[in-house]
């Protein structure tokens, strides 16, 4: 029986032969239908390890296994089919509509030059609804908001019908309602059963949907586990390499700093 969507051994990877490790011998597990947060501050490998999970960078040594096979035998079609990607900030400068950019996320189970068939617009239209954006089918990407353009990107990958979801810091750029909003569609997708692996340097992003968190700092990892394990005050501190405080505010952690500007 395959417990972990994504297992990380000892992985390992560097921009140039002459460059610093920016992923210096990672090793994790990612449990299958969790939501797993990687948080670190900014420099600390996590999007260097999400664009590697992806296939997009290759690491010099370790290995990753996705559902219990090494990641080195899918193709990169299979690798589209399995791992939607949710980048942090990706501009669509065509007037795609909504639709339109949700039917992208088709491309990996098409042949070349061929056009979406009736059933895929059913899968980008289920998307949409998933959601909760399928009265914005007609609009123009570039039109929408910060957060409507966050779940049109999220329904684009949905479109893929990954059995993980990878998102780079997904409510950076929104607003406090925006960013609930997006939080509260990955715990419902996690509810569907999809794995969700998102990247945040907010401790309380992390903590307000996370079941799992990865904690890196410089490449490495400083812990890993289950939230209540993980996201301790000392945990924390070595990781932002500041003072903090974690209390319990409606059975959930709360990340405090006291460190005077």
């Amino acid at each position: 029986m395959i417990r972990n969507a994504i297992e990380i051994r000892d992985v390992s990877f560097r921009y140039t032969p002459d460059a610093p490790l920016a992923l210096d011998k990672v090793s994790a597990e990612i449990p299958l239908g969790s939501i797993t947060a990687i948080l670190g501050p900014n420099g600390s490998g996590k999007s260097t390890l999400m664009h590697v999970l992806l296939g997009l960078l290759e690491p010099e040594g370790g290995q990753i296994r996705l559902a219990g096979r090494d990641q080195q035998r899918y193709s990169r079609r299979e690798l589209s089919q399995t791992m939607g990607l949710v980048p942090q900030d990706e501009h669509v400068t065509f007037e795609l509509s909504v639709l339109e950019y949700a039917l992208l996320g088709r491309t990996p189970y098409l042949s070349l030059l061929a056009l979406p068939r009736e059933e895929d617009r059913q899968v980008a239209w289920a998307a949409l609804e998933s959601v909760g954006i399928a009265n914005l089918a007609p609009r123009a990407v570039p039109g929408l908001s910060g957060g409507e353009k966050q779940l049109a990107t999220v329904a684009r990958a949905l479109t893929q019908t990954p059995q993980v979801m990878l998102l780079d810091e997904p409510t950076s750029h929104l607003d406090l309602g925006n960013a609930r909003r997006v939080l509260r569609v990955l715990r419902s997708l996690r509810q569907e059963g999809r794995t969700i692996v998102l990247t945040t340097h907010d401790p309380n992003a992390a903590t307000a949907i996370a079941t799992d968190v990865l904690l890196m700092r410089q490449g490495r990892v400083i812990a890993h586990g289950p939230v209540d394990e993980v996201m301790t005050s000392e945990q924390l501190s070595a990781t932002y390499d500041v003072p903090v405080q974690v209390i319990r505010v409606q059975d959930r952690p709360l990340v405090l700093t006291h460190e005077p500007f």
